[in-house]
């Protein structure tokens, strides 16, 4: 679930590639997704369609969603 193309385990915390800058993170049992400055990006299981996207499984950091400044909300 980690979005690094693999199943293997970390006991220490780990960089995901193209998510540098991302403001916040949600995980839930198999998914996760992370915002930034204009995007989301989602990875792990898609079964439900909890990423919205086509596949089942998204083993690495995919963009669902691009955010226009005029889109943005400040008072989350």
């Amino acid at each position: 679930q980690l979005g690094l193309d693999d199943d293997d385990d970390r006991r220490s915390p780990t960089r995901i590639p193209g998510l540098a800058r991302a403001h916040a993170i949600a995980a839930g049992q198999a998914h996760a997704v992370a915002l930034g400055a204009g995007w989301l990006h989602g990875w792990g299981s898609n079964a439900a369609g909890q990423l919205g996207t086509a596949e089942k499984e998204q083993r690495r950091p995919l963009q669902i969603l691009a955010i226009s400044s005029r889109e943005q909300r400040h008072d989350v």
